[in-house]
């Protein structure tokens, strides 16, 4: 008896074969209808058919294939129809179609040998030795269905492949931070971003700045979280996007004059913000509600999810993504977990395990097509210098060695005072690292990163006059 995919596979499948013209083929060519149920099973076989008649995507015809049931006044499906169509055309803006077909390979050669050894099964035990050859010719034929979905790598000649892998590889997420955005230090599929900085100094303000980003795109976000509660990163991020701060008062921030060209500093200026909103108005469940009202149908892109300190395992988090999946038909684009460091260790080899977990961590990414991002806590030496570096990465090195890209965070209390920090590209495995960059910041209004620009030898000096002019107003 042949099994079926899951609701939200199904979903994702015939949203492919409806809207996409390169992958809508491959799925043509290898989900049979039967993996289908239901309107799903109907809408899959149509366009299937308009695939073969037509070589591409029925696309904004897809209504047209089922307008039977669709325009029949007495049909009582037509509202089903209607709802799984307008979710389709909402889906495919951003499926992770990689993910997707690596499922139905998977799922497709896994019922071809339950098959297979089922029949094998039956004929050895009706005709003994007779059924030798059959069976040898069945297995044969497994064998085949293999090299069918085997997938030899990529050669040179295809050229269309690499360019529209790049062009998408670094323009389908981004930081929010313009100086690594152009440099495209970005998130990306399959790769892991990790962040390093002291103590209570933003690891966690980070990884809500980048998730927020990604729900601007339209992502979809698994934001989990090892050390605060799901309620309290929710606030941090309503305060990310709106700008809230938690106590009505008067908010002091650092403004950058900055050159078009060089993007460099050209002057520094202070601006004094008293929001409207507080999380300590008495309306604030109301107006927040207000707040919320425009982003209602991007929202539900994030998920938040808490884990006990030291109790998430890898594994673990895969049995979630895939909890995650069947019973939400929820499928992220970004994985971000806060952070590394406090997973499941082995407290008799802490270290190893630690580096153990991180490469388990990349692994996930790739295998579901996430861009990974995390972060993780620097030793005592990097948190007294005043340039973290990654060699300042506490407990294990090899965390440096299995992340794609990685940020280091450097901020004095001084320039924790006037709204300043600085980043250091430490590594960068396909693009250009080492480099500095120059951040104006306020967490009391929730934005890890206000404006960014090239740090270079002149900033000290116009540290210098900030520090002599605020002294100045001081007196």
């Amino acid at each position: 008896m042949l099994e079926r995919l899951n609701g939200t596979q199904q979903e994702n499948l015939i949203t492919l074969l409806a809207h996409d013209p390169i992958n809508g083929k491959l799925v043509a060519q290898l989900a049979e209808p039967e993996l289908f149920e239901g309107e799903f099973r109907v809408i899959a076989e149509r366009c299937i058919e308009y695939w073969e008649d037509h070589g591409k995507p029925p696309g904004v015809h897809t209504a047209d294939l089922v307008a039977d049931f669709i325009e029949d006044p007495g049909n009582r499906k037509a509202g089903t129809y209607k709802r799984i169509l307008q979710n389709m055309l909402k889906l495919s803006e951003g499926v992770n179609t990689e993910y997707v077909l690596k499922t139905l390979r998977t799922f497709t050669r896994m019922q071809r040998m339950k098959d297979g050894i089922l029949k094998s099964a039956e004929k050895l035990n009706a005709q003994g030795d007779m059924a030798i050859e059959e069976v040898e010719e069945i297995l044969s034929d497994l064998l085949r269905a293999r090299a069918f979905q085997f997938e030899p790598g990529l050669r040179l000649t295809s050229v269309d492949k690499v360019i529209d892998y790049l062009q998408s590889h670094y323009s389908e997420f981004r930081t929010g931070i313009a100086e690594l955005d152009r440099r495209n230090i970005t998130p990306a599929r399959g790769a892991t971003m990790l962040m390093l900085a002291p103590t209570g100094r933003g690891k966690t303000w980070f990884l809500v700045h980048v998730g927020k980003q990604a729900l601007m795109q339209r992502q979809r976000v698994l934001h989990v979280s090892l050390e605060i509660s799901e309620e309290e990163v929710a606030q941090r991020y309503y305060q990310s996007l709106f700008s809230i701060p938690k106590h009505r008062e008067t908010i002091e921030t650092a403004a950058l004059k900055i050159d078009d060209e060089t993007r460099k500093v050209l002057d520094y200026r202070r601006n004094k913000i008293k929001r409207p909103l507080s999380f300590d108005d008495k309306n604030i469940r109301k107006d927040l509600k207000k707040e919320v009202k425009p982003w209602e149908f991007r929202l539900p892109n994030l998920v938040i999810k808490r884990f006990p300190m030291r109790s998430l395992t890898m594994n673990g988090l895969r049995a979630f993504l895939d909890a995650l999946e069947a019973t939400e038909g929820f499928i992220p684009d970004m994985l971000i977990l806060d952070y590394i460091g406090i997973t499941a260790t082995d407290v008799n080899n802490p270290r190893t395990s630690l580096g153990r977990s991180m490469e388990e961590f990349q692994a996930v990414c790739v295998e579901r097509a996430l861009a990974g991002v995390t972060a993780h806590q620097v030793s005592k030496v990097g948190a007294e210098a005043q340039f973290v570096k990654a060699t300042h990465v506490a407990e294990d090195w090899s965390l440096i060695m299995t992340a794609d890209q990685v940020i280091a965070f450097s901020q004095t209390d001084e320039e924790e005072k006037f709204g300043l920090a600085r980043l250091f590209v430490a590594k960068a495995r396909t693009e250009a690292d080492k480099f500095g960059v120059l951040i104006t910041q306020s967490y009391k209004l929730g934005q890890f990163c206000l404006q960014s620009a090239v740090l270079d030898k002149t900033y000290y000096e116009y540290l210098d006059e900030m520090r002599d002019e605020i002294q100045s107003d001081d007196e």
